[in-house]
């Protein structure tokens, strides 16, 4: 075909309506097929001429098929362009494409009202899914597609409000599912239209560099290689990240793909940043972006030439070493590279990098699932508190992931009860009269074996379910305290809550209503925190919803006293009421436990604490304790956990 500046418009013409047929079959398939189910849907209905309709689409969809066979053959003996015998078999695909849609438009109008409300929905559906199809199908045709997905959608709203009952609603958000459909069938059409633009201008500049005659030769030559170049740019910046120039996931995929064919193995290195989500958001992205490049530059340098580089996204790397694991040396170099300080703009900063790594085919059966699973031993180490270490992906990590799942689809359960459940241990004092309890939350699920309530206590708090888990074992441990007073018995009952609860605005709201609920007086509840707390990020809101918690009347215990970092200035300043001896050192007496139980005593008698030695096993231990001056004690004992300790 001769190019000139008609010839875009023919070419486009000439595209579209070979895209429509190619279309063609598949969509008279799916017309037929949804005939038939429509057909007996409504064949036992009051509608008497459904088998004249019937008949009618079946000639139709014959016709049609006609039609096909008719344009293939004249593309097959005219393979030069006749724009205006195509234009004739564009109006043929219409006519027959906008008279299946009035013969639908005869189903909605006519059928529908006389139809059960089964058969009514069933054929809005049939219907439905047919012009949503046609967005795609037909976005080649945009007039023809249009008037289709109208004739389609239109009578089917109008007819809602001719049925017997009629449902106004439903019309409206049939008009509103027709204008979406019409809008995606006008955005695929646009974007089919500009595809074809842009291979026009492809071909057109093809044409003329072909056609250009001896005397320029050598320009012509030329400008085809900067075709060339341009594509092999194109291609480039396709497999590239942007601001790092290494290969981006694509990529890394395309040329692992093709390192298959000369290597039956390889391992993959997945490279997780730590700290860095602190940089970009303190100091911007620029900043951020700076760090990244530095990280490259060290990378490029450290990372084995017969590997590949990528970066995966964000502030994730992967490299992929083909035969033998990366050496020691190598690896050293790329921790110590990426974890030494950085000066960007004078200031000094400083990253660390996690490292998982998987081998293809021992530990995955395809590339995505090596990087996968590389990116999971990476996860693992971060989760165990190991960051700025290496680990390979073993089978542990697969099944601790899906033991990860199941508790995570545990906590998001509604009704918490049918999974979890609170026992009580007794808190007793000198004389072993029970002065509380401490309500601990236990989770029953056979099919996970034994979970210890660290391992779903921390799952909770990560994914955000600790907030609707710490409520639900304050309300089980105040029903509880409730029966207990109405049987005589007033133990203070003791409840675990999380920092991430203690982040919440109004969580001493939401503590003094669960006690409203269930009327309970505030001095007979306490709320135990490790003295993690004082670590956290936010600890001084923490404090504040403290002080609100205790202006209530509620006490507030320090568990596992001993093994964190608490200041004495700081804990002299804390609202606390009483210190929980870690068992550790309980198990220790008479060794280094004794000058440390007997300095927490000291301490705590300095600044009106109440003390409680947990984790009290044996008879010794007990009157060691007491000798030691300690007054309250926890422990099996006299003890263990149960649903009723008060029973008697």
């Amino acid at each position: 075909m001769a190019f000139s500046p008609n010839s875009n418009n023919s070419f486009i013409e000439e595209n579209l309506i070979a895209l429509v047929y190619k279309n063609h079959l598949g969509m008279l398939a799916v017309n037929s097929f949804a005939t038939l189910v429509v057909f007996w849907i409504l064949r036992s209905s009051p509608v008497t001429w459904i088998n004249s309709w019937g008949l009618a689409f079946f000639i139709l969809m014959l016709l049609r098929f006609m039609c096909e066979i008719g344009y293939r053959t004249h593309k097959r003996l005219n393979p030069t362009i006749n724009l205006k015998a195509l234009l004739r078999w564009r109006f043929a695909f219409r006519v027959g494409l906008w008279s299946s849609g009035a013969l639908w438009a005869v189903i909605a109008i006519a059928a529908l009202p006389h139809a059960t409300d089964t058969q009514v929905l069933s054929t809005i559906l049939i219907i439905s899914a047919q012009a949503s199809g046609a967005t795609a199908v037909l976005a080649p045709d945009k007039i023809g597609g249009r008037v289709y997905i109208t004739s389609l959608l239109l009578p089917c709203s109008v007819s809602l409000l001719l049925i017997s009952t009629p449902l106004p609603f439903l019309t409206f958000l049939g008009c509103i599912f027709l204008i979406v459909m019409l809008i995606s069938h006008a955005n695929n059409h646009r974007l089919i239209e500009g595809s074809l633009k842009l291979t026009f201008q492809n071909e057109n500049l093809l044409h003329h560099l072909q056609s250009q005659n001896a005397e320029i030769l050598a320009l012509n030559s030329e400008l085809e290689g900067r075709v060339k170049e341009r594509t092999a740019a194109l291609e480039h910046m396709a497999s590239r990240d942007n601001l790092t120039c290494l290969l981006n996931r694509s990529g890394l995929i395309n040329q692992l793909t093709s390192m298959l064919s000369h290597t039956k193995s390889f391992h993959v290195y997945f490279l997780d940043l730590d700290k860095f989500k602190q940089i970009n958001d303190s100091k911007g992205h620029e900043v951020g972006d700076k760090v990244l490049k530095h990280i490259t530059k060290n990378l490029s340098e450290n990372v084995p030439s017969s590997g590949l580089l990528a970066r995966w996204g964000g502030d994730e790397f992967v490299f992929c070493l083909p035969g033998e694991q990366c050496k020691d040396q190598v690896l050293h170099l790329i921790f110590s590279g990426i974890s030494s300080p950085i000066e960007i703009d004078n200031e000094m900063m400083q990253v660390g990098v996690t490292i998982g790594y998987a081998v293809y085919p021992d530990d995955a059966e395809t590339i995505n699932d090596a990087i996968g699973a590389a990116d999971l031993a990476a996860t693992e180490l971060k989760k165990q508190g190991r960051r700025g270490e290496l680990l390979r992906f073993n089978k542990n990590i697969a099944v601790s992931l899906e033991r990860r799942t199941l508790i995570t689809e545990l906590l998001s359960h509604k009704d918490l009860g049918e999974h979890f459940y609170v026992e009580y241990q007794p808190i007793v004092d000198s004389q072993q009269n029970i002065i509380a309890l401490e309500a601990l939350c236990r989770i029953n699920a056979p099919t996970l074996g034994s979970v210890t309530p660290d391992e779903f206590i921390a799952i909770a708090e990560e994914n955000g379910k600790i907030h609707e888990l710490g409520k639900w074992v304050l309300n089980e441990a105040c029903r509880y305290l409730t029966s207990q007073i109405s049987a005589g018995n007033s133990p203070i009952m003791s409840v675990n809550v999380s920092p991430i609860q203690m982040k919440n605005p109004r969580f001493s709201i939401e503590i003094k209503e669960v006690l409203d609920k269930h009327h309970l007086p505030s001095h007979l509840i306490a709320l135990e925190m490790t003295e993690s707390f004082l670590e956290h990020e936010e600890v001084d809101g923490i404090i504040d919803r403290l002080n609100q918690i205790v202006e209530q009347g509620i006490h507030i215990y320090i568990d596992d006293f001993g093994t964190g970092y608490s200041s004495l200035s700081r804990l002299r300043d804390l609202p606390v009421h009483t210190l929980k001896i870690d068992r550790y050192f309980i198990a220790s007496l008479e060794d280094e436990g004794d000058e440390l139980v007997d300095s927490i005593l000291y301490l705590a008698n300095k600044f009106g604490l109440d003390v409680i030695a947990e984790g009290v096993e044996t008879d010794a231990q007990f009157v060691h304790l007491q000798k030691l001056g300690c007054q309250n004690f926890q422990g099996f004992l006299f003890g263990r956990p149960t649903p009723d300790p008060l029973q008697h």
